[in-house]
């Protein structure tokens, strides 16, 4: 995204979301219902909003860690008419299906992912006929990308963003708009960066822009797709997420709002986890070096830590054996069934209380992890290359002549 700004300057230190005003402040992260066009009527208006969004070059695709824009092949200007709406709306299914297949999978008429080769020749090499260089648009169902299609249309859309200023007690304006469907882990989702709230400032009303940045989110749109071209309908309404921030000093765009998150971006639409952009935490799934304080036991075994001085070591007994007076919970390094972790690494009291903490093991046979010599590892000695020496012809070294093989 900076690379193609050309914006890699350091965007600053968010401020304190103290600085928030009072409506945002009391609520800077939350979730909205937003209606979704049901009759044929409203669907001619989302259209027609989108045409006229996608001819403002506001609309973004991210996939591959790369953004670009969304290019609208109608050429005139002016009012927007029945051709328009339809080329803008061919214009974003092709950007979605074009994405999809550059990752490598495409969708079937469930939803769900389906692998997609492009062969490409490359400097000469194969197969050198047009259809060659052809992406597999069939590997995309055309009723799933078609209905995939409408619900991004429908969300490139100011009407979230004003909901959300308006239960928030701000002015129902939005300033700078930016609209990215990103596309990664077999999911799409639209989301809109904009300005809101006051004071404003700036000259124009492409730069105007206010202390307060908005960042609204949809659910993973590919579902609520299957849904319809499964024949359930679609539903009336749709959650969005939002989240407000202050801005820093260096932002002065929408561009420069989606940069400031641009790590946690690319994350979330890799892997499709987006508690982290959406400012929601996730303590269910905790990394497995994190200490468990919640203690588990299963009918058969129990697992204890024992601390040998140099590492953690733990044995399996027996369900039925009375177990030690455990101390309160400790904090430390131990993994979900008691992996290793180095008992130095723990404070002298950790290790104490580390000693009787107890985890589930899976139902296997009872089994001992034994203990770990120190160092773990020993590297032999390998013994050094030399060149090769040529062969000397006997009575051939003082004459300096050589015979090799």
């Amino acid at each position: 995204v900076a690379a193609m700004s050309g914006l890699r300057a350091p965007i600053g230190e968010k401020k304190s979301g103290k600085d928030l005003p009072e409506g945002l402040r009391l609520q800077p992260v939350g979730q909205i219902a937003v209606p979704v066009p049901v009759e044929d009527d409203a669907w001619d208006e989302v259209l027609r909003d989108f045409a006229r969004v996608l001819q403002g070059a506001s609309v973004y695709v991210i996939g591959r860690r790369r953004l670009y824009p969304i290019r609208s092949t109608w050429s005139c200007t002016g009012g927007v008419q029945e051709e328009a709406r339809q080329t803008a709306f061919a214009d974003l299914a092709s950007a979605i299906r074009d994405e999809m297949l550059a990752q490598g999978h495409g969708l079937d008429p469930r939803g769900q992912r389906q692998p997609a080769y492009w062969r490409r020749p490359t400097f000469g090499v194969g197969d050198q006929s047009p259809e060659s260089d052809s992406p597999p648009h069939d590997r995309v169902d055309p009723r799933m990308l078609r209905e995939l299609s409408l619900q991004v249309a429908a969300h490139v859309s100011v009407t979230p963003g004003v909901q959300v200023a308006l239960s928030r007690g701000l002015p129902p304006t939005l300033w700078q708009p930016s609209f990215t469907v990103c596309i990664g882990d077999g999911q799409v989702r639209v989301l809109t960066f904009a300005f809101v709230g006051e004071p404003v400032i700036g000259d124009r009303p492409d730069r105007k822009r206010t202390p307060f940045c908005l960042r609204i989110a949809t659910e993973d749109l590919v579902e609520a797709a299957a849904d319809t071209a499964r024949g359930r309908g679609r539903a009336k309404e749709a959650r969005v997420s939002y989240v407000a921030e202050v801005a820093s000093e260096n932002m002065h765009s929408s561009l420069d709002c989606i940069i400031s998150v641009e790590e946690k971006l690319f994350g979330a639409i890799e892997d499709g986890r987006w508690e982290a952009i959406m400012g929601q935490t996730d303590d269910d799934d905790d990394d497995d070096d994190e200490v468990t304080d919640d203690v588990e036991e299963n009918d058969d075994e129990t697992y204890e830590i024992v601390d040998d001085g140099d590492v953690l070591m733990g044995t399996a007994i027996d369900q039925g054996s009375p177990l030690p007076e455990q101390p309160p919970p400790a904090t430390g390094t131990v993994g979900a069934f008691g992996g290793l972790a180095p008992a130095a690494e723990a404070a002298p009291a950790t290790r104490e209380a580390l000693a009787t903490v107890t985890s589930p093991l899976p139902r296997e046979p009872v089994m001992q992890i034994l203990r770990i010599p120190q160092p773990m590892f020993r590297y032999a000695a390998l013994p050094r290359l030399q060149p090769k020496q040529p062969d000397v012809a006997p009575g051939a070294a003082d004459s300096g002549v050589a015979d090799i093989d």
